[in-house]
């Protein structure tokens, strides 16, 4: 059994909606998985002889998914989790208030963030990458606001102690 954080209320948002989901789709089966924080909820592992069952209890939404693993043979999804897509059309930029980039990494080793470049334009650095679970961010000021398109480029470096 796992322990259930996050926020059951907040609207869910898919893995493959924030991160490349590697290798490459059609080489393994994937059945789901969400952003931290967001469809929190609990593992139930039944262990047998001839393989095992997990079910996912997702809080405030109940059994969600439910995976067979065989001792041998490959995995069953018996049922998958409802997956949309938080991705859709960038909205009218005049009735935006906040654009923000949300930022995760860990080992991190004490490198903060150094020079951090939003298609081609300078943002303010945050602090070194502590939490995997995209809790920290960089504001885009509004002034830039012109420069998001559908597709964005993000250029990162680091600082360490050793190369300030």
């Amino acid at each position: 059994m796992s322990t259930p954080l996050g926020y059951p209320d907040a609207p869910p948002v898919p893995l493959s909606d924030v991160r490349p989901i590697l290798p490459d789709a059609g080489t393994f089966r994937y059945g789901w998985g969400f952003l931290e924080d967001t469809m929190p909820g609990w593992w139930l592992v039944t262990v047998e002889e001839d393989g095992l069952t997990a079910c996912w209890y997702a809080l405030g939404r109940g059994w969600a998914g439910v995976v067979s693993i065989p001792k041998s043979g490959p995995a069953e999804f018996l049922q998958v989790p409802p997956c949309k897509s938080t991705c859709g059309a960038l909205p009218d930029m005049a009735a935006v208030v906040r654009a923000r980039i949300r930022l995760a990494g860990s080992g991190a080793h004490g490198a903060a963030l150094g020079q951090v470049l939003f298609n081609g334009q300078p943002l303010q650095t945050g602090k070194p990458l502590v939490y995997f679970d995209s809790r920290q961010f960089i504001d885009i000021p509004k002034e830039l606001f012109p420069c998001i398109e559908t597709q964005n480029e993000l250029t990162l470096s680091f600082r360490t102690p050793a190369n300030p």
